[in-house]
């Protein structure tokens, strides 16, 4: 968290995100504590029937929340800075055509923009990277194919691979038989009207390991 708030320092929305996001695990850290109390004190059935009460749930759920929108954010930073870089070399190609006398000062300053938009570029993306490898929940993104492109390391441990194995994989091979006729068509859906949307939140999620 520290590392990504050093990175994000520049963004006031995302460091309030952060500090909430600290805020609900610490409070769900705090949780657990007391249902470890609980167990020593009075043993394991009351911390279990505590448990299944679901107040744990509420602060998954808010954490997941905060990530989505830090997600969301980051993205859109990303695209806003992709674009002005296109935009940025358009306009240098122009001026290099039609610079004449003046080509050489003209390489020399699109060179100097293009580093600078791809510095930019790689930062947004080390960002997204950073904020979603410190979500605590397993994170998998594919391609249209259904080739698993990224994972977080929250997904090695839930379903058992190493991200070596986890990248040379569909995501079919994650998903119940039962469950698959249904995935390929709301994946396909997806696909063919792509927008940022909420997925699994305070809902179970099944897969293979």
């Amino acid at each position: 968290l520290e590392e990504i708030r050093l990175l994000t320092v520049d963004n006031q929305g995302q460091q309030s995100r952060l500090s909430a996001l600290r805020e609900l695990l610490d409070k769900r850290i705090a949780l657990l504590t007391d249902r470890i109390k609980q167990r020593d004190a009075e043993g394991l059935e009351p911390a279990i029937a505590e448990i299944k009460s679901g107040n744990g749930l509420v602060f998954m759920t808010e954490i997941e929340q905060v990530i989505h929108e830090m997600i969301i954010e980051e993205e859109a930073l990303f695209n806003k800075r992709d674009s002005k870089v296109n935009a940025q070399a358009n306009f240098e190609i122009i001026i290099i055509v039609f610079g004449g006398l003046f080509s050489f000062l003209i390489m020399g300053l699109a060179g100097v923009y293009i580093r600078r938009g791809l510095r930019l570029q790689t930062q947004s993306e080390e960002r997204s990277r950073l904020v979603v490898e410190s979500a605590p929940n397993a994170m998998i993104m594919i391609n249209e194919a259904g080739d698993i492109t990224f994972v977080n390391s929250q997904a090695e441990t839930l379903f058992g691979y190493t991200r070596k194995q986890l990248l040379a994989r569909n995501i079919e091979s994650l998903v119940p038989e039962r469950f698959r006729h249904k995935h390929f068509g709301y994946q396909g859906t997806y696909f063919a009207n792509p927008q940022t949307r909420s997925m699994g939140i305070g809902r179970d999620l099944v897969g293979f390991k």
